[in-house]
């Protein structure tokens, strides 16, 4: 089946959190570029409405309800009313094309063809019921690669390969507010959402001593409920620490993060950021995620790969066609990082400020004169 030649109005599912977002942008991107004159409404989180506020990659954001597997884990419990009325206003919307840009299709494929598109493509895993245009769907390829090639159904071409973003102003003003920056700083993101991508705060604390003894100011991000992980880094540190944890929001931390001199962290939402902020960065990943989420490109960024591979109570490989599933008989209640040792991490801090200011020059008069306005000093190479 071919795509239809007229399209007028497209719904893109990807209820996603912030890293998955990150990596789909080039993506968003060809797809705005193959519909110019197309509107479209983008099926997520309420945080993605700040998020696209200023960046015109979809009109608007339509916000998915509470619903199994589709932005919620599949044990939720949904509010039938809310999504009744979702469905209705969005079967009222008469979308030309509807694409599924979330996972395998065993969830989202269904909630998709509720819509009642004129026509539906998407990724479709084995056994997930069938789109009308579909790409299979195989864990280990490249996520940014995964959602490029899926645009390819529609005859969408690509205009980059690598996510990219600009700070606002209005980020940066908002960063400035929470982090008064006197000298160059960097930032330490030690939480993941996922205990299995987290490394230990005490290799952590090393690193942040390290940058400090470098000449750096250190910063600790995360979310509220990453509050106590933040607090364990800067109290094993030997140096000072600003701990920012639960006082970012998202404008703030993307704001914060433009102007950071280099940002070490798991393999989690900030950790993309830098990547399309052309931030500089150091990323710790499991020797399964490495190939779909490490950055194509590693002139700004460092990747050290952890080697553990299979769980220590029911031997499941972590990596190919089932990384990150827990089975019944296994919690993984451990890291998979766990064995990434500091001074790895270090050297990679080290070859990452050694290259300076060269790493960040595509951008850097974009990226910092707003900063510089607003009072924030601009930073200077480290030595």
């Amino acid at each position: 089946m071919r795509v239809m030649t007229t399209i007028k109005k497209v719904a893109i599912l990807r209820p996603s959190a912030l890293g998955d977002l990150v990596v789909a942008l080039p993506a968003l991107e060809a797809i705005r570029a193959a519909y110019p004159g197309a509107e479209i409404v983008y099926l997520g989180r309420p945080w993605h409405k700040k998020f696209f506020q200023e960046r015109p990659l979809v009109d608007r954001v339509e916000v998915v309800p509470q619903y199994p597997g589709v932005g919620e884990d599949v044990s939720c419990v949904p509010d039938l009313r809310a999504v009744d009325d979702f469905f209705e206003r969005m079967r009222g919307e008469a979308f030309d094309l509807a694409l599924q840009m979330y996972g395998g299709g065993e969830h989202s494929n269904p909630f998709l063809l509720m819509l009642e598109a004129k026509q539906t493509a998407g990724f479709c895993s084995r056994g997930a019921q069938p789109l009308d245009l579909v790409m299979p769907h195989v864990y280990l390829q490249n996520e940014t690669v995964r959602c490029l090639e899926l645009t390819t159904l529609l005859g969408a071409k690509a205009t980059t390969y690598s996510p990219r973003i600009r700070a606002t102003p209005a980020e940066k003003r908002e960063a400035s507010l929470v982090y008064r920056q006197s000298r160059p700083f960097a930032i330490i993101h030690p939480g993941a959402s996922d205990l299995r991508r987290r490394w230990h705060p005490e290799g952590f604390s090393r690193v942040a001593d390290a940058l400090a003894a470098r000449g750096l100011d250190v910063c600790i991000t995360g979310v509220e409920q990453e509050h106590a992980i933040a607090s364990a880094v800067t109290s094993g540190m030997n140096f000072p620490a600003e701990n920012l944890a639960g006082k970012l929001s998202l404008g703030a931390l993307i704001g914060l993060i433009s102007n950071a001199s280099i940002l070490v962290a798991n393999d989690t939402g900030p950790l993309h950021l830098a990547h399309a902020l052309q931030t500089p960065s150091v990323g710790l990943y499991a020797a399964g995620s490495v190939g779909p989420w490490a950055p194509l490109e590693r002139t700004a960024n460092a990747v050290v790969v952890a080697r553990t591979m299979d769980c220590p109570r029911c031997g499941m490989r972590f990596t190919l066609t089932e990384p990150m599933r827990a089975r019944a008989d296994c919690d993984h209640s451990f890291s998979f990082v766990r064995d990434i040792t500091e001074d790895a991490v270090i050297a990679a801090v080290d070859e990452m400020l050694q290259r300076g200011e060269t790493a960040r020059a595509p951008d850097e008069h974009d990226t910092m004169t707003e900063c510089t306005s607003a009072g924030i000093q601009k930073p200077q190479k480290t030595r």
